[in-house]
């Protein structure tokens, strides 16, 4: 994969949930062979220290160039697990989903079709849910006022996409 025509890193961070994992892949996996996106759409997996080896769990699609795999070796906490998922990510845009999320792939075609060529020059930040409560529980175990490499990894990304995916 070229990563000049990367155009979008899905994140998938993970955690104790092999079957959710496997499946988001598996949907994802397909999602992109299918509609030959291969060069421009990257997923990105960062297992943060689960109990078993996600890279045997995941094994299956070990062929897949556009999946990059990870794993922690402690417990980093979810905010920062988030983090490292774009700080691996190589598109130049960022698409975040949990484990387990249920994924609207017409938005995501959407949102690669908007990101496309005709609309390279924008930037954007999304976020579904942009309610207060929403975004105390994303990155709670931060501490704001010291931790200045949440700013700088989001100032890298020209978008930004956080939110359940269900939403």
């Amino acid at each position: 994969m070229s990563k000049k025509n990367l155009l979008l890193s899905i994140g998938v961070p993970t955690y104790n949930r092999p079957n959710m994992v496997f499946g988001q892949i598996k949907e994802l996996a397909n999602f992109i062979n299918n509609n030959e996106l291969n060069e421009l759409v990257e997923i990105v997996v960062i297992d943060n220290n689960s109990d078993y080896d996600v890279f045997d769990i995941l094994k299956p699609f070990s062929a897949f160039k556009f999946l990059k795999i990870y794993k922690n070796y402690e417990n980093i906490g979810m905010s920062k697990n988030i983090i490292k998922t774009i700080e691996k990510s190589e598109g130049a845009y960022y698409y975040f989903v949990g484990d387990d999320d249920r994924i609207d792939f017409e938005g995501i075609k959407k949102i690669i079709f908007f990101l496309s060529d005709k609309h390279k020059n924008s930037s954007l930040v999304v976020a579904l849910n942009p309610v207060v409560s929403a975004n105390k529980y994303f990155f709670n175990d931060l501490e704001w006022g010291r931790d200045q490499k949440l700013n700088i990894t989001l100032d890298r990304l020209q978008f930004y996409y956080i939110g359940n995916a269900c939403s």
